[in-house]
C-alpha cells in the first residue's frame, strides 16, 4: 500500500497508481530472486515509472487540440443539458 500512496502523491490520480504499482511488480517478478534490495527497487521502480507516466501525459497535452474537449462539448446541436433536467 506504501508503493501505490506513493504512486498516487506523484500522480494525483489513484487509478494510475494502483496501475503503475501493479506494472511494476509484474516487470519485477522474473527477476525477483536476483533483486537484492527488494524495497527500494520497487520504489525507485514506481517513481521511474510515474515519471514515465508523466512524460507521456505532456506528450498527449501537447498534441491534444487546445480547446478540443471543449469545442466538443459545446458544438452546435448538442445539448447542454441532460434530457429531462
Amino acid at each position: 500500500m506504501e508503493l501505490v500512496r506513493l504512486a498516487y502523491v506523484l500522480t494525483g490520480d489513484e487509478a494510475v497508481a494502483e496501475e503503475l504499482v501493479q506494472d511494476v511488480f509484474v516487470a519485477a517478478r522474473p527477476r525477483w530472486e536476483a533483486i537484492a534490495n527488494p524495497g527500494g527497487y520497487l520504489r525507485t521502480s514506481v517513481v521511474n515509472a510515474t515519471r514515465d507516466w508523466g512524460r507521456h501525459q505532456q506528450v498527449v497535452q501537447r498534441h491534444e487540440p487546445r480547446g478540443g474537449a471543449a469545442l466538443r462539448l459545446a458544438s452546435p446541436g448538442t445539448p447542454t443539458r441532460a434530457p429531462g433536467t
